[in-house]
């Protein structure tokens, strides 16, 4: 993978545990069964991987990120916000974790526009996001944040952009899943099924075309 996985995005096996239990929260109330899903910045194919879907598909600037993924998941290798090889209205669900502070504003603006054209009615696209609200003193320790986001801006540039907000949590997970701690299925999905403020640094937002 490239410098910025090396030094801030290493390959942990763990972290597939903890994914499966966040996978499951947003298949629970936002993933229909049998959708057709889009992954942008896939990385390791944590959420793509393991989500239920009638069609996945995944998307990254890093070429390597094929050799993490399922059989069967779609890969497409190029920048998340030129989405023009997507035919309209062909997605139900398109997901981005961590992926919008690492764009400029246009680039975002052209990523949500391609989101919405791909999307079919009331098609769901699903963010999970660094909340500078409430990480402000650690936001740039990644080197490669260039867009600040809170729950409230995010919310207001989603809906400038054409899409209906459906879901708004403006604390949903910690910062980061770095730590020495164990990764575990089962203390994620408590943490998720509580609601626990606890250390909850990134929001998730869930926007419906419109």
């Amino acid at each position: 993978m490239s410098e910025y996985f090396q030094a801030r995005f290493t390959h942990d096996p763990g972290r597939v545990k903890v994914w499966r239990a966040i996978v499951e929260d947003l298949e629970a109330r936002f993933i229909p069964p049998g959708a057709a899903v889009l992954d942008l910045g896939c990385g390791y194919g944590d959420f793509i991987n393991q989500v239920r879907a009638g069609r996945k598909l995944a998307l990254d600037l890093e070429p390597q990120a094929a050799g993490h993924l399922a059989p069967g998941v779609e890969f497409r290798q190029g920048q998340a916000w030129d989405l023009d090889y997507l035919e309209p209205g062909s997605l139900d669900v398109i997901f981005a974790s961590n992926l919008l502070e690492h764009l400029e504003r246009g680039q975002v603006e052209s990523l949500l526009a391609g989101a919405r054209r791909a999307l079919k009615a009331r098609g769901r696209l699903i963010l999970i996001q660094p909340n500078f609200r409430l990480c402000y003193r650690r936001y740039f320790d990644d080197y490669t944040h260039q867009s600040i986001f809170t729950d409230e801006s995010l919310c207001g540039l989603l809906l400038s952009q054409g899409f209906a907000i459906e879901h708004r949590r403006g604390g949903y997970l910690p910062l980061t899943i770095k730590s020495r701690l164990p990764k575990s299925y089962w203390l994620t999905r408590l943490y998720l099924r509580l609601g626990l403020p606890i250390m909850a640094q990134q929001m998730l937002i869930v926007a419906q075309r419109s």
